[in-house]
């Protein structure tokens, strides 16, 4: 055997270790790793079978389409600009993309993307080398929930301890008020002077709603998560709640319209949460109206069997379609970040679940219209959203 020929045999040798090699490792990152390869263009040229699975999309959909397939529409067009740049200028991209797979559900990966150049400083391909990351993200965001909860009750403390105080302090000089009223009652009386008895019984008045004012923001500014449930008239509740938020849609000059309750009409529930619920509602339909020409506010209560059904509506055309799957998630707000938490839905849909009822955003009426189901009976289990559908006609 010349030198020439043990020479290539040895070099035969050695690529066949290295190729062996080479599809070891290929075989090690496909199963750990999801890869992909795309052209110049974007076009997806590889994709392993890991990059199937998460994805729910076959090889043959996926290769010659972009990776605009999965994209999910969470990130911003700025944060993909920032990465072709990246990638095209010859350099190594690396972050964490939201996707979104077939079936509609969301999976998060930490990303690599490399160029391959062909020695001329120019790449010819992109590979990605991706990894499941979606669990790590959901604890993220459940940690991330747990701590903006924590601080929302402890604002929530913050204020019925300043409220407490603030109560304790006025409550004296309401007494002092309400003692004069009561006088000046009795000197109406005796000289027979409606005039003396009308600002008597006017001052009286204004009085015992100051108290149920300082009553309904120390209530509401405390967390009712321990309360125990139980059955408590509804129309108590709602006029409870309604005290609290009336003087606030004055100011603001937002009509607030409170549709009939029936009497004695009950429900199984922690009301303190309940009205809470119907607070963060309230609330949100007054910063959705404030500025507009039209402006009003509109709380209905309808029975429907074991359910009890309270509408909240407005005078804004509906929730935009782009924002529709959202609105229920944690953090998510269209409010300045200095106005709102983007909790406010999220923590009333658990609230409403605890209760066996339901929350949600009824599509059918031309108003921004949000349901609050709640069950009457102490025996209660999950309320179907399909309840809402048992709604009359003419709600408007």
């Amino acid at each position: 055997m010349t030198r020439l020929q043990e020479k290539q045999r040895e070099l035969k040798v050695k690529l066949g270790h290295t190729l062996s090699e080479l599809a070891e490792i290929k075989y090690a990152l496909d199963q750990t790793a999801i890869v992909a390869i795309t052209d110049l263009a974007g076009k997806i040229i590889y994709a392993n079978d890991r990059f199937c699975q998460i994805s729910k999309y076959s090889k043959q959909e996926l290769l010659g389409n972009t990776h605009g397939i999965i994209n999910s529409g969470f990130h911003p067009k700025s944060f993909f600009t920032e990465l072709w740049n990246t990638i095209s200028s010859g350099k190594i991209w690396r972050g964490e993309i939201r996707n979104k797979a077939k079936d509609g559900s969301f999976y998060w990966v930490d990303t690599t993307i490399i160029p391959f150049s062909d020695g001329k400083l120019s790449a010819y391909q992109y590979v990605s080398i991706r990894f499941d990351i979606t669990e790590k993200k959901q604890i993220q965001e459940l940690i991330e929930k747990e701590r903006l909860r924590r601080e929302y009750l402890e604002r929530l403390a913050s204020v019925g301890e300043m409220a407490a105080d603030i109560a304790h302090e006025i409550r004296n000089p309401l007494s002092a008020i309400l003692l004069r009223s009561q006088m000046l009652k009795r000197e109406g009386a005796d000289e027979n002077s409606n005039e003396i008895l009308s600002t008597a019984l006017a001052i009286e008045n204004g009085v015992h709603r100051i108290e149920k004012i300082i009553n309904s923001v120390r209530s509401l500014s405390r967390d009712g998560q321990s309360d125990p449930f139980e059955t408590v008239d509804l129309k108590t509740v709602i006029n409870d709640t309604i005290e609290f938020s009336r003087s606030r849609f004055a100011m603001g000059r937002v009509e607030l319209i409170i549709g009939s309750v029936p009497d004695n009409l009950k429900i199984f529930c922690r009301p303190i949460q309940i009205s809470q619920v119907v607070i963060n509602l309230l609330n949100n339909a007054y910063d959705a109206v404030r500025d507009l020409p039209e402006k009003w506010v509109k709380l209905e209560v309808i029975e429907r069997g074991d359910v009890i059904v309270l509408s909240v509506s407005d005078s804004g055309k509906g929730v935009p379609t782009s924002i529709k799957e959202k609105i229920m998630q944690p953090f998510f707000t269209t409010k300045d970040r200095k106005s709102g938490t983007g909790l406010g839905l999220s923590i009333s849909n658990e609230i409403l679940k605890g209760h066996g009822g339901f929350l949600k955003l009824d599509d059918s009426k031309s108003n921004t219209t949000f349901l609050i189901g709640v069950p009457k009976s102490n025996q209660f289990q999950e309320v179907p959203k399909e309840e809402c559908g048992l709604l009359p006609s003419n709600l408007n």
